[in-house]
């Protein structure tokens, strides 16, 4: 399980890239994401007793 996690969006493409940030490797692409010009936000889920998230630029 990673324990850094890299999100990478490409607006133009509808593509959004999920990274282990240790390894640098792919975890997962949506390929066909769609946003029609709408703004973008995060939206984090944290699971379980004592899980914690920190965000970095």
């Amino acid at each position: 399980v990673p324990r850094r996690v890299r999100v990478s969006l490409d607006y133009e493409k509808g593509q959004v890239d999920f990274f282990d940030a240790d390894r640098r490797s792919l975890i997962f692409t949506f390929a066909a994401a769609a946003f029609h010009g709408q703004s973008v936000w995060p939206w984090f889920l944290v699971w379980g007793e004592g899980a914690q998230i920190t965000l970095k630029p």
